[in-house]
């Protein structure tokens, strides 16, 4: 009795795992049957009073290989051909092969072409020709079988047939940034950029950047900040170090265009002349000049270009009424800028501290509208008489320091001052008016009495 309760036992075990595996039927997922030791030691019969239990069986899924792609070569040749191979698909089903047209893995899809597995699960070495709209770089491979739905992925590496460049512009402005991108050298490579004068022109080469390229031979995009450069036309090197391979493009190093406003902007000859200034060189020193008559003090930009209240620097005293242009020249960018500044016609005027007075009246003097800085001389009555005192105009045009001159005690008539500008020789006058007390007026010098002769 016991040895059948045991044989029925078994017999149930082996019924369940005949389910599991699903009675003998094909599975999508394989499972192989795993005996399970049990961590408890054996004891007999006459130990634990009752049959020994049966070790339990568990059904364990075999996992599915790992789809595996080989690309020959890489890189691969632009619109040239390939051979792609793999295994880890069903037996006999058709796998169809794409590459995306960027490096995206979202990106568009390009069918390749179309292979059939052998009874292995392998896909045998397929050529396929890569289409035109492959440019060079990476891009996701990726191959699908048709009926097990599996897919394996890779990254084809394209390689263009000769180096090419791309910049962001061909024309760039002195002290500028660059953008650029390169590729079509050998892969893993490392390619030196430099800026050579352009032919005919003498001068040395100056290197600008090194870039690194991938698989593809291709490299990043690459951003360099031109060096202290003259304007004019140049050539741009690129020299791989694995084959020397070179590649050559003229760019155009354009000059700099500096803006200037002037503080003011019109005036008299002589007034002193501030500027703002943006779009020179860092640092460099610039040269001024008003007409052709260079202001003997350079001036010099800050770290970014710019100038801030610069100056003063001095209208000339002998330049004439009109448009007159001031030029700033960067010392070492060679750029030029010519705002224009307004010359007025100096008129000047004169002003007495007193008006009117008895003879023997102290006098002092003002005014304005001289030419800036020039010295200006009074007069009495005319302006060919001698100076009786000497003042000088401010930046402005003010006369200033003009010392005090006293109405003659002889005088019975009014007086007139006459101030003249040594440097503009323009003339200016004001009349004091002479107050005699009472009414008197000077006495007239009598002539000596001459004795009689007898």
């Amino acid at each position: 009795m016991e040895d059948m309760l045991m044989r029925s036992l078994w017999l149930l075990v082996m019924v369940i795992a005949f389910v599991a595996v699903g009675c003998g039927g094909q599975s999508p997922h394989p499972t192989r049957v795993l005996e399970i030791a049990t961590a408890e030691p054996t004891r007999s019969p006459s130990e634990t009073g009752r049959a020994p239990a049966p070790t339990p069986l568990v059904a364990v899924p075999e996992r599915t290989p790992a789809i595996l792609l080989a690309i020959n070569p890489q890189p691969a040749p632009q619109s040239g051909q390939v051979r792609i191979s793999g295994k880890g698909f069903a037996a006999g089903e058709s796998v169809t092969i794409s590459a995306g047209k960027t490096a995206e893995a979202t990106s568009v899809k390009l069918p390749l072409g179309n292979a059939v597995a052998n009874t292995d699960g392998n896909v045998d070495p397929v050529t396929v020709t890569l289409p035109d709209e492959l440019q060079s770089g990476a891009h996701p491979l990726d191959a699908l079988g048709q009926g097990s739905g599996r897919r394996g992925t890779a990254t084809l590496w394209i390689r263009a047939p000769k180096p090419w460049l791309v910049l962001d512009s061909y024309d760039v402005q002195q002290y500028g940034d660059l953008g650029l991108v390169a590729g079509g050298f050998e892969p893993m490579d490392t390619v030196q950029v430099s800026l050579e004068p352009a032919s005919g022109a003498t001068g040395a080469s100056v290197t600008l950047v090194t870039i690194t390229t991938d698989q593809a031979g291709n490299a990043v995009w690459a951003q360099v900040k031109l060096p202290r450069l003259a304007a004019g036309t140049y050539s741009m090197v690129l020299r791989g170090q694995a084959n020397a391979a070179e590649l050559r493009r003229e760019i155009h190093i354009t000059p700099l265009k500096p803006t200037v406003e002037l503080s003011p902007w019109a005036g008299p000859p002589g007034v002193p002349v501030q500027m703002n200034a943006r779009g020179f060189a860092p640092d460099e020193h610039i040269h001024v000049s008003f007409g052709g008559t260079a202001d003997p003090t350079p001036l010099q930009a800050d770290g970014y270009g710019n100038l801030w209240g610069a100056g003063p620097v001095r209208v000339p005293q002998n330049a004439s009424t009109g448009a007159m242009a001031l030029t700033l020249v960067g010392d070492e960018s060679g750029a030029t800028a010519s705002p224009e500044f307004k010359v007025l016609e100096p008129k000047p005027w004169l002003e007495l501290t007193a008006w009117s007075g008895a003879p023997g009246a102290p006098v002092g003097f003002g005014g304005g509208g001289w030419i800036g800085g020039e010295r200006v001389s009074i007069h009495l009555n005319s302006a060919t008489t001698t100076p009786q005192s000497f003042g000088m105009a401010d930046d402005n045009g003010w006369l200033k320091g003009a010392g005090q001159v006293y109405v003659p005690n002889d005088v019975g008539d009014d007086v007139i001052f006459v101030a003249v500008g040594e440097q503009s020789h323009l003339v200016a006058a004001a009349t004091f008016k002479v107050v005699l007390p009472f009414g008197l007026r000077p006495s007239q010098s009598q002539p000596t009495p001459v004795p009689n002769g007898g």
